[in-house]
């Protein structure tokens, strides 16, 4: 397989994964699955995109994580974190609030307001979640 697709793939693989399967993501796991090296992967990784594979996974994790607060309304960043398997949650805080500019706190209180708003206002939005979504998680 050239870089290209090599590459290509493994984006592919990354921005498929659910959230509850993150924790295990990493350079190594992804070069086992696609059958080659961390570092053949990353190089072709490197190539195919502007980041790096190690910022790729980063930006899954947080865009995962704002997933959870914006459309589970899980509102809580223990609860998001403990759904995606991530240990270490003062490290998750301070990569987020450095890529970001904010805490994920904050981002759980902003977006939290805004729902309790819409719910006050029997907003449509409110109304057709409450209507087609539940807090079913096993399927993240």
């Amino acid at each position: 397989m050239n870089q290209k697709k090599l590459g290509m793939k493994a984006w592919r693989m990354l921005w498929g994964a659910r959230p509850s399967e993150l924790a295990d993501l990493n350079v190594t796991e992804l070069a086992r699955r696609l059958d080659t090296t961390p570092a053949n992967l990353s190089r072709a990784v490197s190539r195919t995109s502007y980041y790096t594979l190690g910022k790729h996974l980063e930006l899954k994790k947080f865009q995962a994580f704002e997933v959870l607060v914006i459309c589970y309304k899980i509102h809580s960043v223990k609860k998001a974190l403990k759904i995606m398997g991530i240990e270490s949650e003062s490290h998750f805080i301070k990569r987020y609030k450095a890529h970001r500019g904010r805490t994920p706190g904050e981002f759980c209180r902003k977006k939290r307001k805004e729902w309790e708003e819409k719910k006050r206002n029997n907003d449509p939005e409110y109304l057709n979640w409450v209507k087609y979504h539940h807090y079913h998680l096993e399927f993240i």
